[in-house]
């Protein structure tokens, strides 16, 4: 039994009608797919079917929920992707580029981080969301660290790659659409992302950054050098 789709008929008053679905191996998916004609086949009266087909209106406007949380970002690139684009083979440097996610992947997920976005040369992960996690900095200096690790092992087409890393904590809003179709869709927003991507552009080869919020939830754990204050673009203050 799809329990999406007896949830989903319960909440419009519509369980009744349940197994008359099951039985046309009907799932959530298929929903928005019916016409009133169909629904006519499968026996519903018109009452049900304008309270079906208002419900798959409103899902698929989809709603929205918006959670504020304490995350720590990260953000990591391949060093010097534009030069090897332009002495690669597109294929050759489609394979490099997977090759590179897919150790990045693995590391960010070792770490229990969620990997939110992924462009080409470069990615973004969260810790701390979906899962809470009490050590979510800590995770993403160690993801961050292994990231380093990893990648300075990884031979692939093109020959050795190098990351920069830059990791920021802070508050952040999340935004989750959930639709009738598909999987849910998150947006973080927050100046916490946009910190981490500056510091990404101040790391240089080899290099983990990160900020003054997640030096103090990691310090005494992690061994640091101090690299100064910065001026970044879009921060009036120093970081």
């Amino acid at each position: 039994m799809s329990d999406r789709l007896r949830d989903f008929l319960e909440t419009h008053g519509l369980a009744d009608y349940l197994e008359l679905f099951l039985k046309e191996r009907i799932e959530p998916e298929d929903i928005p797919l019916l016409s009133d004609e169909d629904l006519v086949g499968l026996g519903l009266p018109l009452g049900p079917r304008r309270r079906l087909l208002r419900a798959v209106a409103d899902a698929g406007s989809a709603s929205t929920v918006h959670e504020r949380r304490n995350l720590t970002v990260l953000f990591c690139d391949m060093v010097d992707s534009t030069v090897q684009a332009t002495r690669l083979d597109p294929e050759d440097l489609q394979t490099r580029f997977h090759d590179f996610r897919a150790a990045c992947e693995a590391t960010i997920a070792e770490s229990d981080g969620f990997i939110a976005n992924s462009f080409g040369d470069g990615l973004m992960a969260y810790f701390g969301y979906p899962a809470v996690l009490e050590d979510a900095a800590l995770c993403a200096v160690r993801a961050g660290l292994g990231l380093v690790e990893r990648c300075g092992q990884l031979r692939t087409c093109g020959g050795a790659v190098a990351v920069r890393v830059g990791i920021a904590s802070g508050l952040t809003v999340i935004e989750t659409r959930r639709a009738l179709r598909g999987a849910p869709e998150e947006v973080a927003t927050g100046a916490t992302l946009a910190l981490a991507a500056r510091l990404q552009a101040e790391a240089g080869p080899g290099e983990v950054v990160v900020s003054d919020s997640t030096r103090r939830l990691v310090q005494g754990t992690v061994q640091m050098s101090a690299l100064g204050a910065r001026s970044l673009k879009g921060f009036s203050e120093r970081q």
